[in-house]
């Protein structure tokens, strides 16, 4: 077999065997040494160890968009390869905000920003039923404003939160496993 890609594993879950060698662990630690936000994710374990890696995660946006506005309008609405474009990743991070701020974190019923962009494997009457426009074409300039509002709202949320919300997770999660063994 010639020129094999693989995109998109993570060396976290599955494994990788190349002429009965396992590398998955290579692979991995390769991933990451480029990306070594992925360590700072798994070893989180206090409220201060998310309000890092939310700067952490603000720094790398923040640089992404200013790569991005060197980049024509039009591009920026360019989808490669049948992915989303740079604009609809953005608008599918509102909604992801949306979601677990808004709705989650707030508590508000209907928190979702019409320009939100769900899953492609939403439900078009579900979107619109929560007020999303999915044939909305905004310019690239309101849908960074919207990402950064609901990017400040994240900020807000991690700086809110305590390492006693996080033991009390836990515990739910303890007492969820001896649940499911019963």
């Amino acid at each position: 077999m010639a020129d094999l890609w693989v995109s998109g594993f993570d060396g976290e879950v599955g494994k990788v065997v190349v002429d009965d060698v396992d590398v998955t662990a290579f692979v991995a630690a390769e991933l990451d040494e480029r990306h070594p936000e992925r360590v700072q994710l798994r070893v989180i374990r206090t409220a201060e160890d998310y309000r890092a890696m939310w700067d952490t995660v603000e720094r790398l946006w923040s640089g992404t968009v200013a790569r991005a506005e060197r980049l024509p309008e039009t591009a920026r609405h360019e989808r490669v390869d049948d992915e989303w474009s740079f604009v609809e990743t953005l608008r599918h991070l509102v909604f992801a905000a949306d979601v677990w701020v808004g709705r989650m974190v707030l508590g508000e019923p209907m928190p979702y920003h019409r320009l939100g962009l769900p899953p492609t494997d939403y439900p078009t009457a579900g979107a619109t039923e929560l007020g999303i426009d999915l044939d909305a074409q905004p310019s690239y300039a309101e849908v960074v404003a919207l990402h950064a509002d609901r990017s400040a709202q994240m900020r807000g949320a991690v700086e809110a939160l305590t390492d006693t919300e996080l033991e009390h997770r836990r515990f739910a999660v303890r007492d969820l496993a001896l649940l499911e063994a019963r």
